[in-house]
């Protein structure tokens, strides 16, 4: 049974010709093996049956001296024939001291197979002599010759020889087969140690959340995603509606049960528990684990779907967005011009008015709520529609935090929180991002606002730059950010980090108390702005409570820069008469400037069409071009040919947002500032007389 086992084994583990030379060399090894066994007994048999015929004619020879001759002579010849026909003698004699037989006798005659055996030579025949000693004097010598039987002899030792080379190759092939066999085992367990840690390997390299429970619920295995996220490490018999918050623990055995009941339970959403107790949306699908064919435990996968849910809240919250803008563009263009007419129209009056007028603080307030209103709009289209249009300059954010620090409405903050301990921590080198230094302050005041807001008591709030080498792909909460080196804005206060950041971004979302001062869009208006500048914002834990981190792209001072002029509510400065052209398809907006540009000294013409403000151009020398962006004027056709006829021409543009819709669809134009609404006259007066200069200059 060994050696056909190992012949089988054979062809499987090294071919059939190996097989082959294998079953040849084993046949050829048992076959010398017995044939050496069958010589070794053969002639071993052959030497003691001789050496006992030896012994039995000595025997004989001792009968015939001492008992026959001695008694009667004559009675030697019938002891011979005795003994030839019971000791198989072919013949025997007794021969005298002078060479004559004495006497003789024959055996039996040989039978028909006796004969064919002897003729061929399977019977043999051997002469022996011994000398008869009488009182130790020779009488004679007798001389016989036996027949010798090796057929059955021999059969029988072959027999035993094959029986003995059997079991010496049945214990070789035991032997070897054995030692086969644990190199076999050996090479199957290899493969299964490698195939668990391949498997193993696998599972813990899976996103999804694999555990196995008894038939109790205790966690007997977990991958590690699952060990990390809910800190198993080190847990015995964790039980797996632990995991879970306990509002749905009832509905958890229930659905246990049916699981292990055979029913397909399907998916189903859970809120699962975190290892530092977050609440986290969690998909998870059951099914029972059998051993001959009886449920011992359950097998459950889970699949953390925050990023997914979170991803479908931006969507939302984006939707929502584009249907607020859709519904407060038109109206907030609207009360942009609205607002210039308010603003524009109390500045001239407290121009106009004595230092000690009585009306002039009334003018003020006006005017004040108007400028107040105006940001509010200004901020309203940020969230909702973005600002893609922003006219951006490369700056060094560590000057942009310097000025704010140490401007009014930054002490106005800090002397309205004295509980709260505000420090500035700017790197040493400049730190030059392209942006709108307008909107940064917004992100900037925001950010701190929202710190000073997460303090309870007495806290700080600490303002930090610094240069960020990334070396790899990172992840913020608006964006996917590549490799890169990014200038890092970081506000951290030691407040509570509570589940209510997680909303700060949502607009009109704030923890105010009623009654307090704000609109709800000062979180979103970061949001929006971070993504307009294309940066990324991200939230984490910091030691005594939370850090809003926002990373800008870090370019090189000067290159990309714009030469825009940009206005400032400076001193106005008059003019010498220059002929201005104000083009606005808004009377109301035309007639503003207007009399602002008239106050300050300049000769204004103005069209509330493109058709008239081309039909201006061709009948009048023009110094500058004084741009409305709004729907009803076409600025690009009139750029093009303004610059096309007059490459020198200095243009000015207006508009009610931070920028303009189609900024992409002006780049190469000679812009030479811009003047934002609602109007104020240090703003129009700053602008178009710093244009108006360049011009002179070149």
């Amino acid at each position: 049974m060994f050696f056909f086992a190992n012949i089988y084994f054979s062809f499987i583990e090294e071919g059939k010709m190996t097989a082959i030379v294998s079953v040849r060399a084993r046949f050829f090894t048992g076959s010398i093996g017995a044939v050496a066994v069958f010589l070794i007994a053969f002639l071993s048999f052959y030497y003691d049956s001789v050496q006992k015929n030896v012994a039995e004619i000595n025997a004989h020879a001792s009968v015939i001296a001492n008992e026959v001759w001695a008694v009667d002579r004559g009675g030697v010849g019938g002891y011979l024939a005795l003994i030839s026909r019971l000791d198989s003698y072919r013949s025997i004699s007794v021969v005298g001291p002078d060479g004559i037989v004495f006497a003789s006798a024959t055996g039996q005659p040989l039978s028909h197979w006796a004969e064919i055996l002897f003729a061929s030579h399977l019977l043999l025949v051997k002469e022996m002599r011994t000398e008869i000693l009488h009182q130790g004097v020779p009488i004679g010598t007798l001389v016989a010759e036996k027949y010798i039987r090796i057929l059955g002899p021999g059969f029988l030792i072959f027999l035993f020889s094959l029986i003995l080379a059997t079991i010496f190759v049945f214990a070789h092939d035991l032997v070897v087969t054995r030692r086969f066999l644990q190199k076999r085992l050996f090479f199957k367990m290899e493969k299964l140690d490698e195939s668990e840690r391949r498997f193993e390997e696998l599972v813990n390299s899976l996103p999804e959340m694999v555990l196995e429970t008894d038939l109790a619920g205790h966690i007997i295995y977990c991958n590690y995603i699952a060990e990390s996220r809910f800190g198993l490490a080190g847990r015995d018999k964790a039980l797996y509606f632990g995991l879970f918050i306990e509002e749905q623990r009832e509905q958890l055995e229930e659905r246990f049960r049916l699981a292990l009941r055979g029913q397909d339970i399907g998916l189903r959403k859970l809120q699962a528990k975190d290892c530092d107790g977050r609440v986290f949306p969690l998909l998870v699908r059951c099914s029972p684990c059998y051993r001959e064919g009886v449920a011992v435990g359950m097998r459950v996968l889970g699949i953390d779907i925050s990023e997914r849910v979170a991803l479908r809240r931006r969507i939302e919250h984006g939707r929502r967005m584009e249907e607020l803008g859709l519904m407060t563009g038109g109206a907030a263009h609207e009360l942009k011009n609205i607002l210039s007419g308010v603003v524009g129209y109390s500045d001239l009056l407290l121009i106009e008015l004595a230092s000690d007028a009585k009306e002039r603080s009334v003018v003020a307030a006006i005017k004040t709520a108007g400028l107040q209103a105006a940001n509010l709009v200004s901020d309203l289209l940020t969230v909702v529609r973005g600002g893609g249009g922003l006219f951006r300059q490369n700056r060094d954010i560590n000057i942009i935090l310097g000025e704010y620090f140490s401007s009014a409405e930054c002490l106005r903050l800090r002397d309205g929180n004295s509980h709260v301990h505000y420090s500035l921590q700017l790197a040493r080198e400049p730190l030059w991002i392209s942006c709108s230094e307008e909107h940064i302050l917004k992100i900037v005041m925001n950010l701190l606002v929202n710190a000073t807001e997460a303090i309870e008591g007495t806290g700080a709030v600490q303002i930090k730059t610094s240069i960020e080498e990334c070396t790899q792909p990172f992840f913020c909460q608006n964006m996917s950010m590549a490799e890169g080196t990014y200038v890092c804005l970081q506000v951290q206060d030691d407040g509570i980090l509570d589940e209510s950041r997680r909303h700060i971004f949502e607009p009109f979302y704030s923890k105010r108390v009623q009654g307090k001062n704000g609109t709800g869009l000062g979180m979103a208006l970061v949001w929006s702005v971070v993504a307009d500048h294309d940066a990324g914002i991200r939230i984490s834990r910091a030691d005594l409570g939370g850090k809003i981190e926002v990373f800008f792209p870090l370019v090189v001072a000067g290159t990309g820069d714009t030469s825009l002029i940009m206005g400032t509510d400076a001193e106005p400065s008059c003019g010498n008469g220059e002929v201005i052209l104000v083009v606005d398809d808004e009377i109301g907006q035309c007639e503003l400037a207007m009399k602002m540009l008239s106050f300050l000294n300049y000769s204004v013409h103005c069209a509330t069409s493109s058709e008239q403000a081309l039909s201006c151009l061709d009948r009048h020398r023009v110094d500058l071009l004084l741009l409305d962006m709004g729907p009803g004027i076409d600025g690009r056709e009139i750029c093009a040919r303004v610059f096309a006829n007059s490459p020198e021409q200095k243009t000015i543009i207006t508009t009610g947002h931070g920028g303009i819709d189609d900024m992409e669809d002006l780049q190469g134009l000679e812009i030479s500032g811009v003047v934002g609404k609602p109007y104020s006259v240090g703003n129009m007066a700053s602008v178009v007389s710093a244009a108006l200069a360049s011009c002179r200059n070149e």
